[in-house]
Protein backbone atom coordinates (compact mmCIF):
# COMPACT_ATOMS: atom_id res chain seq x y z
CA UNK A 1 0.00 0.00 0.00
CA UNK A 2 2.46 2.12 0.71
CA UNK A 3 4.44 1.72 -2.80
CA UNK A 4 1.08 2.69 -4.26
CA UNK A 5 0.64 5.52 -2.57
CA UNK A 6 4.15 6.68 -3.01
CA UNK A 7 3.93 6.20 -7.44
CA UNK A 8 0.31 8.16 -7.13
CA UNK A 9 0.71 10.86 -4.66
CA UNK A 10 2.80 13.42 -7.01
CA UNK A 11 -0.04 12.96 -9.85
CA UNK A 12 -3.03 13.03 -7.52
CA UNK A 13 -1.31 16.26 -5.81
CA UNK A 14 -0.29 18.00 -9.42
CA UNK A 15 -4.38 17.24 -9.80
CA UNK A 16 -5.76 18.48 -6.91
CA UNK A 17 -3.46 21.88 -7.22
CA UNK A 18 -4.76 22.81 -10.49
CA UNK A 19 -8.58 21.77 -9.96
CA UNK A 20 -7.86 23.95 -6.42
CA UNK A 21 -5.97 26.76 -8.59
CA UNK A 22 -8.88 27.13 -11.11
CA UNK A 23 -12.05 27.00 -8.42
CA UNK A 24 -9.90 29.79 -6.73
CA UNK A 25 -9.22 32.20 -9.65
CA UNK A 26 -12.82 33.35 -10.01
CA UNK A 27 -12.11 37.12 -10.29
CA UNK A 28 -16.01 38.28 -8.89
CA UNK A 29 -16.03 36.92 -6.04
CA UNK A 30 -14.00 36.40 -2.89
CA UNK A 31 -13.54 32.96 -1.13
CA UNK A 32 -12.01 34.09 1.93
CA UNK A 33 -11.14 31.59 4.25
CA UNK A 34 -7.84 29.74 4.77
CA UNK A 35 -5.87 28.51 1.39
CA UNK A 36 -6.48 25.14 1.00
CA UNK A 37 -3.45 23.01 1.78
CA UNK A 38 -2.46 19.29 0.09
CA UNK A 39 -3.17 16.46 2.09
CA UNK A 40 -2.52 13.04 0.66
CA UNK A 41 -5.80 11.53 1.58
CA UNK A 42 -8.74 8.53 0.40
CA UNK A 43 -10.57 11.60 -1.18
CA UNK A 44 -7.72 12.26 -3.27
CA UNK A 45 -6.61 9.00 -4.30
CA UNK A 46 -4.44 7.11 -1.41
CA UNK A 47 -5.01 3.89 -0.74
CA UNK A 48 -6.25 3.75 3.15
CA UNK A 49 -7.39 0.30 5.69
CA UNK A 50 -10.59 1.55 7.06
CA UNK A 51 -12.32 -0.57 9.77
CA UNK A 52 -10.82 -2.78 12.26
CA UNK A 53 -7.15 -3.46 12.28
CA UNK A 54 -6.05 -6.83 11.26
CA UNK A 55 -8.66 -7.85 9.29
CA UNK A 56 -8.15 -9.14 6.15
CA UNK A 57 -9.48 -6.65 3.03
CA UNK A 58 -8.74 -6.38 -0.48
CA UNK A 59 -5.27 -4.87 -0.39
CA UNK A 60 -3.73 -7.19 2.28
CA UNK A 61 -5.75 -10.16 -0.03
CA UNK A 62 -4.11 -9.25 -3.27
CA UNK A 63 -0.62 -9.19 -1.63
CA UNK A 64 -0.45 -11.69 0.58
CA UNK A 65 -2.78 -14.34 -1.10
CA UNK A 66 -3.38 -14.17 -4.56
CA UNK A 67 -0.05 -13.08 -6.22
CA UNK A 68 1.97 -15.24 -4.27
CA UNK A 69 -0.55 -18.13 -5.19
CA UNK A 70 -1.34 -17.10 -8.64
CA UNK A 71 2.26 -16.60 -9.36
CA UNK A 72 3.22 -20.23 -8.21
CA UNK A 73 0.06 -21.60 -9.79
CA UNK A 74 1.24 -20.03 -13.44
CA UNK A 75 4.73 -21.35 -12.99
CA UNK A 76 4.07 -24.82 -12.24
CA UNK A 77 1.07 -24.77 -14.98
CA UNK A 78 3.70 -23.54 -17.80
CA UNK A 79 1.36 -23.04 -20.27
CA UNK A 80 1.58 -20.40 -23.12
CA UNK A 81 -1.57 -18.28 -21.66
CA UNK A 82 -1.47 -15.20 -19.83
CA UNK A 83 -3.31 -15.25 -16.79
Amino acid sequence: MDDYNGEHEMNARIKWELETAMRRLNIRRNLGGRKPTWRFTAAHGAMTRTGKSGGIDAIRYRQEVLFPKLILFAKKCSLDFIV
